[in-house]
Formats: structure tokens, sequence, C-alpha cells
């Protein structure tokens, strides 16, 4: 019997096994460990045994995913692995990226030249793409696209990374061939931490609003507001007169934020809804009453959003996000960019990137009724059933593609991180 075992991220078991044994090793972020958890259960559903690695931390916050991924008898095994954060030098609180303290202030070499990181310069390999999306050189900036794990100090990570992608026999991407034809699994369970609200309080208040009318704020688990620019944000909501979910982050939470909240949710009443913390994002998207999204642009919420059929405000923050943007805004049509041109570490400490002004005029033109609202809105919902269909069991086209990927891995060896076959 062939051994079965497939390495995901670099990590290496050389367990014979009948079934195909899938070990899964996320990055400890929200934003990876959620589609982790997705792809487990996908791949377990088709017989694969799955093995995922996650620590004590990020275990404890998933735990009611894990127990019933347990009762549905599904072969997923759950290992917890403690974090050495003294032997890396960090806090011992920072086992997830969006523990970390706050810090204050890729192949083809393109960028070896490159001065002016506003330059844009042509991304290799992505030009007249054969369905038109594309149809002529897409260039990026390297503010926009920096690549990964380039920051001082990762390059030895990087370059590891780098080797790991080159000699893998393959990539599984978490995207749907008509989002991205130019590229190349969509699915929704409870998803993330603990809500930080009472569901039957929140799901009541959007099923008492009209449908499409509630505008849903989040940005994500690490991007993490400026005092100030909270307040701009509040009140270009309150200016708008549109109806909203507005999440912000318990590290978001200080008392000039706390005062200011108070009168915002006595003046909006019955208008806003504001949750401090984790919110069930899957699910308030899905809800009939959302009508649009603020997001960071991180490729969950932007899947989740895409999905679901809402269009979005792009507000990206950094790596991947500017990209993602251009995605939603200029290729697929269903989104408003907020005006952001920098990531958010080139911002001054004083600095607000985005006004009151900005907030309020973004939402009424993605919440309005003219024209070229309700032409997204029908773009958004003709990509959502392009969504459902690709995982429609024996036709679509990210379930042909998941079955392909266990029929490989059914039959091929596999490599460790070497090449070496095991």
């Amino acid at each position: 019997m062939t051994k079965q075992t497939t390495i995901i991220n670099g990590f290496n078991n050389n367990t014979t096994t009948t079934p195909p044994h899938v070990v899964i090793v996320p990055l400890m972020a929200q934003g990876h460990i959620i589609p982790m958890l997705d792809m487990a259960r996908l791949l377990a559903e088709r017989g694969v045994l799955v093995t995922f690695i996650t620590t004590p931390v990020n275990a404890s916050r998933i735990k009611s995913i894990i127990a019933r991924m347990h009762e549905s008898n599904l072969h997923i095994n759950f290992i917890e692995i403690p974090f050495p954060c003294a032997e890396a030098g960090l806090p011992s609180a920072a086992k997830n990226c969006d523990l970390l303290p706050s810090k204050d202030l890729v192949l083809h070499k393109i960028y070896e030249t490159v001065t002016d990181e506003f330059e844009e310069i042509a991304v290799p390999g992505l030009t007249d793409n054969d369905d038109d999306v594309v149809s002529q050189s897409f260039k990026v900036c390297k503010l926009h696209a920096p690549g990964w794990f380039n920051a001082p100090g990762l390059e030895k990570l990087r370059d590891e990374a780098l080797y790991a992608e080159e000699t893998a026999d393959g990539v599984v991407m978490n995207t749907f061939d008509d989002v991205e034809p130019m590229m190349i699994f969509c699915a929704r369970i409870e998803r993330g931490n603990k809500a930080a609200v009472d569901p039957e309080k929140l799901f009541g208040w959007l099923d008492s609003m009209e449908e499409r009318s509630v505008l849903y704020v989040s940005f994500g688990s690490l991007a993490r507001m400026k005092v100030g620019q909270i307040l701009e944000i509040g009140s270009g909501l309150e200016a708008s007169g549109v109806p909203s979910i507005w999440v912000i982050k318990d590290v978001e939470m200080c008392s000039e934020v706390e005062e200011w909240l108070e009168g915002f949710q006595k003046r909006m009443s019955l208008r806003s809804f504001v949750i401090k913390g984790w919110a069930p994002q899957a699910v308030i998207l899905s809800h009939k009453a959302i009508g649009g999204f603020v997001s960071h642009c991180g490729w969950n919420s932007t899947l989740e959003a895409v999905s679901n059929g809402v269009p979005m405000i792009t507000w990206p923050q950094f790596v991947d996000q500017f990209l993602n943007e251009r995605l939603v805004v200029e290729l697929l049509r269903i989104g408003i960019a907020i005006g952001v041109k920098k990531p958010v570490l080139y911002y001054g400490e004083d600095e607000i990137p985005v006004k009151k002004d900005d907030v309020e005029r973004a939402v009424r033109s993605l919440m309005g009724d003219g024209v070229e609202a309700e032409e997204r809105r029908i773009r958004a919902r003709e990509i959502k059933k392009k969504a459902i269909k690709a995982m429609e069991e024996g036709a679509g086209s990210s379930y042909e593609n998941i079955t392909r990927f266990v029929e490989y891995i059914k039959h091929e060896p596999c490599k460790d991180v070497r090449g070496t076959a095991v």
C-alpha cells in the first residue's frame, strides 16, 4: 500500500493509512484557520482522513466546530500543539496573529529596479485572457503588492515558503472559476470565534428590516482602526441615513470610543446595530436584509460577500487586499472603492485617510436607487448563482476540482519538503 500522506504548509507525516491522509497546518490567523476548516470538512466528506494541527488557544476558539465535526462522524482528528511563544521572543499570549501587540510606526524579481513604490509594473503571465476578462496587461505597484514575508527578519521563512511552492505537485486555491478565470471552494459553516452578540437579538433586528436595506460594516480580525477613524466612520454612517450593522473589535474599544458610541446609538436608535467583538459574518451576509458590505477586502470576506451576492464598499488595509479590491471593483464590477491609496502602516499617527464625507458618499452610492447601483446588485446576484453552481455535486467546477484533488492524492505518492517521495 502506497503511503497516502499529503503535506500542506510544510507539515510531514509518514503514516501509512488505508484512506488517503491529509495533514492541515494553517497559519495561526483567523483568515487562514477558517477556510482550512472548510477544506478539512470538504475532504473528509469525500472519505479522506484529515489531521488538523492547531494550538490550544486557537482550538478553544473553534471548539463548537470541533464538537460538531466529531458528532458528524467525519474522519477529522484535531491535534493541539502548544506554541512556543517565549522561544520565539513573543509575549505569552501571542498565539494568534490578532493577539500580537500593535507596532508603532516574488520569483520574477520585477521590483528590483523599481525606485517609486507607486510605479505600476505589468504582472508576468496575466495578459490577454481567453474570456476577455483581462484584455490587457494587469499592472500593480509595489505598495499594493509587496509580496509575502518581505519584512526584515523574515527572509528565511520567505525562502522556505517559496521553495515549498516551487517544488509542490500543485496548489489548492480557495476560489472558483467564474471569479478568477485568469488565475485558476465555497462552503459555509459556523466560523471563527464565538459571537460577541446575542444571535436572537441580532437576527430579530435583521428580520425587522426591509430586504437589502442594511449595510454591514466590518474590517476583519487584524486591521485596527484609530480612534479618530472610528469616529469618522460612525459619523459617515449616521449622515448616510442607511441602516447598518457595525462591528468594532475589542482592541479598538477605549473610553473615548465608548463615550462616543453611547451618543451614536441613542441618536441612531433602531437604525443601527453595533457589535463589540466577533460577529457571525457569514450568516449575517446571507440574510435577505443585507444590501451592502463595507470591507477590508480580506479574501475570506470577499468570497463570503461574492457567494451571497452582496455588493461591496472596498477599504483595503494591507497585503493582498488592494489586489482583491481591484478584482471586486474593476473586474467583477460589484464594488465601490472608498479611496484609500496606501497600506495602513504608511499613514502617519494622526493621519485619517477616510473622512465622514467619503463614507457618506460611498454608502449612498452603493445603497442608493440609481442605475449604477442596481447594475451592481444585478451583477452580484449573477455571480452568487455561479458560486452556488460551482459547488453543485457532479456538475460544479469547484466540486469537480475537489474530486480531482482527492483522486490525485489517492493514486500519487507524496513528497516531503525536499521533493523526496514518501
